[in-house]
């Protein structure tokens, strides 16, 4: 007869073990017993489960106290139990063993075998690193380290006893036969096993002897089991990749909640704690938080755009709010420029109780956003409440303002922050590009967002790709043209957002890639078109986009009334050359003439009382990206008025109810104050999640866009933005769904009064349970410190 002894914990499968063996030596003709230590099946818990093997019928039916074998499935219970008591002298030990022979500890006159079941596990998918399913493979190996049983008795009632994942538990089994292997050989040679004494005559001649425990005879508070643990699980609150990827800075994952909840007011408040614009951006941000969103990988990412747009829309409609009340610091600050850095940067200065100017050339104000985006993207009366709302925190404005030299506002200010955009459009320096018929995209744009409707003809060549030659050629379609975008690069190297791009052709735009006009040809002094000629691109230039080069004798012809040039602009540098006496460039840290960038390259300091930031210093020119730029220059500013911390009141509806979300100071960055790098995609646990579809954008029909400005997207409506809201993972946060607390097998997790949770580390194990369980990655799980 033959006694072998499984040591395992609650998980590995030790008794399931046990049974597949007892089944393989059945299959074999042997005759069998197999059981395990009833009561002690605990997630975690160390078990023992037993198997006999004879070639006649077995009577005995007490416990196996003298093993001939013993198959122990997680090394470290040579830690935690005598995995040796009543071993046979010269018997067999197989050990799952992670690391060298060499650190394998002396066990006695034993043969010692091994094999890495925990790796093979892992890498068949079978568990994880935490709780590796070690159980079939562990078997293998005992197949070839005994030779007592075939490796294909062994697979085939694997095959018929695990519950799932048959495959992978036949190939681990069939992959630790070939790896399994004896490191060290017993003293003494293992005696032929003798029949076992019947159960009414055990005698124990010493206490090594005696069985492990039948049963556990308590509740789980009996005996805490915390000295067991040896990882240690946590809550952790990630970042999420929306959050990370917002450059204005906003929590997105917290205010989705919010609006999950059905708390609109509390959402709005979370977006306005950083960005003083979230009708616009809900509009015209082209939301590169989605092109992040985990959900993109499982069926479609959440539409935050539309949620944005949704919430701010919604929070309008309640009425307007009382503006903040911020204690006065007497620090004065002046802006120049009104776009949205200097609009963000003087909401962000006005909260914390400074006393802010803002200084701005033309009439209104709004700088790009006013004059560079059309009204059917951002209808002007929405930019116009927006900005009033800003005004109402008690800011100066001076319009029709031109400032020529900044030493005029010096002595009216404690600091200054210049944010003038780009001013100067780039030109094409061809022949035929003086004169009547050619004008650039920005002019064009800010003469129909005047009111004007400048007359481009019946045909209009737009050159360039980005957003303004876009904006422009669908402009110019609104105006009667018929407008055609010519692109030097190809569709995919194009830098305007693709469905931008996509509803420019829908509309009627004819765009030609891969071609650049030469000349612009006129006949007595009006334009009748542009020469052209063929591009093939080359090796890439500083963009990383391949470098366009004419095809000899690809020159073709198109004809057009009007030429509007969209190749680019570059700021006016006139007003920070003129005060730096530098031209105006990004420079190292530490430069002598102090035209630094910062730490993250939002803005320059020209001095030590004059900043630089949004699209005149960013290499990413985008209304986002400006929001952020100027609320970081806020914080620099702050904190060079000298001051650096406190309270600071949010603008906004705040509706009685339960909060959803939290938010650091309205300055800070989010991104910044979660911990390591956005959860992943392969982190989040898809078995709680359906996929479903994501709410259409309503887009007002094509035929209704003909001759009019009128704005092309409508918003969504409560019950659709609920839904849509309801598809967010909500990565790397806890939401409170309760799995960890379900999961527990030792109840060592509490509910907190606030819907948190806490962990009690005298009973937890580290089994690690509630982590792989946990949807969304809210839970980490490290090794225990040392005790």
């Amino acid at each position: 007869m033959i006694e072998i002894r499984f040591h395992g914990r609650g998980g590995q499968g030790a008794v399931i073990a046990a049974k597949v063996l007892a089944d393989a030596f059945f299959r074999e003709g042997k005759h069998v017993q197999s059981f395990p230590v009833f009561g002690t099946e605990r997630r975690g818990a160390p078990i023992a489960a037993f198997t006999r093997v004879a070639d006649e019928h077995i009577l005995v039916r007490c416990n196996i106290y003298k093993p001939d074998i013993v198959v122990v499935l997680d090394p470290l219970l040579l830690n935690e139990t005598d995995v040796t008591a009543g071993l046979k002298s010269g018997g067999v030990i197989l050990l799952n063993w992670l690391l060298d022979d060499a650190s394998i500890p002396d066990l006695g006159p034993y043969d010692i075998t091994v094999v890495n079941a925990t790796d093979i596990a892992v890498h068949r998918g079978l568990g994880t690193r935490i709780n590796p399913i070690v159980n079939t493979s562990v078997l293998g190996a005992f197949a070839r380290v005994t030779g007592l049983v075939g490796i294909e008795s062994v697979v085939e009632c694997i095959r018929d006893g695990v519950p799932k994942g048959k495959d992978k538990n036949a190939d681990a089994a069939r992959e630790a036969y070939e790896q399994a292997r004896v490191v060290r050989r017993a003293t003494a040679k293992s005696a032929k096993p003798q029949k076992p004494r019947p159960a009414a005559g055990i005698v124990f001649s010493r206490r090594s002897e005696m069985p492990l425990g039948d049963i556990a005879r308590g509740g789980v508070s009996c005996g805490p089991t915390g000295s067991w643990r040896h990882m240690r699980p946590r809550y952790e609150n990630k970042l999420s990749p929306c959050t990370a990827a917002c450059p204005a800075g906003e929590s997105v994952e917290a205010w989705l909640r919010s609006v999950e909840a059905g708390e609109y007011a509390e959402a709005c408040r979370l977006i306005k704690s950083v960005n003083p614009l979230p009708r616009v951006c809900g509009r015209v941000c082209f939301h590169p938080c989605e092109s992040k969103c985990n959900r993109e990988k499982f069926d479609m990412p959440v539409a935050i755009n539309s949620l944005e747009r949704f919430v701010a829309d919604h929070a309008k409609a309640l009425g307007g709010a009382s503006p903040p009340k911020a204690v006065e610091t007497g620090k004065r600050v002046g802006i120049i420029g009104s776009g949205p850095a200097g609009l963000s940067c003087a909401y962000h200065l006005a909260l914390r109780g400074h006393s802010v100017t803002i200084y701005e050339a033309e009439g209104k104000l709004g700088g790009l956003l006013r004059y560079g985006i059309p009204a059917y993207r951002l209808p002007k009366d929405v930019l116009d409440e927006e900005i009033e709302d800003i005004i109402r925190l008690g800011i100066e404005v001076r319009t029709g303002a031109r400032i020529e030299d900044l030493n005029e506002l010096r002595g009216l200010h404690d600091v200054l922050f210049v944010a003038t955009g780009l001013g100067k459009e780039n030109r094409l320096h061809i022949p035929g590009e003086e004169g009547k018929g050619v004008m650039g995209a920005l002019k064009l744009l800010r003469l129909v967002s005047c009111g004007s409707r400048p007359d481009v003809g019946g045909k209009a060549l737009i050159v360039g790709g980005g957003n303004a030659a876009v904006d422009a050629a669908r402009s110019a379609l609104r105006l009667g043209a018929r407008p055609t975008i010519i692109y030097r690069r190809s569709r995919e190297q194009m830098p305007a957002y693709a469905p931008e791009v996509e509803e420019a052709q829908k509309e009627g735009v004819n765009i030609i890639y891969l071609a650049q006009p030469v000349e612009i040809v006129r006949k007595d002094g009006r334009v009748i078109g542009c020469a052209c000629v063929r591009n093939q691109l080359g090796e890439a230039d500083d963009s990383g986009r391949g470098r366009p080069a004419p095809l000899e004798g690809s020159n073709f012809f198109v004809e057009a009334d009007s030429v509007i040039v969209a190749a680019g602009e570059h700021p006016d540098d006139q007003l920070i050359d003129a005060y730096s006496g530098t031209p105006c460039r990004p420079a190292k840290a530490g430069s002598p003439n102090k035209l630094t960038l910062d730490d993250n390259g939002a803005f320059r300091i020209l001095s030590d009382v004059v900043f630089a930031g949004g699209d005149l210093i960013s290499a990413t020119r985008t209304v986002a990206h400006a929001i952020g730029s100027g609320r970081q220059a806020a914080l620099l500013l702050d904190k060079s008025l000298g001051r650096s911390s406190g309270t600071v009141p949010i603008y906004g509806p705040r509706l009685p109810g339960r909060r959803i979300g939290t938010v650091p100071d309205s300055g800070e960055n989010h991104a910044e104050s979660r911990n390591g790098e956005a959860v992943g995609f392969e982190n989040i646990n898809l078995d709680y999640f359906r996929a479903g579809p994501r709410v259409p954008t309503p887009m007002l029909p094509i035929r209704e866009r003909e001759g009019n400005f009128v704005e092309i997207i409508s918003g969504v409506g409560s019950e659709a933005a609920a839904r849509e809201a309801g598809r967010c993972f909500h990565c790397g946060a806890c939401i409170s769904c309760d799995n960890c607390y379900v999961y527990c097998p030792d109840l060592a997790i509490k509910k907190l009064p606030d819907g948190a949770y806490s962990i009690d580390y005298d009973y937890c194990k580290g089994c690690g349970l509630c982590v792989h369980e946990c949807p969304r990655n809210a839970m980490a799980i490290a090794e225990e410190a040392s005790r």
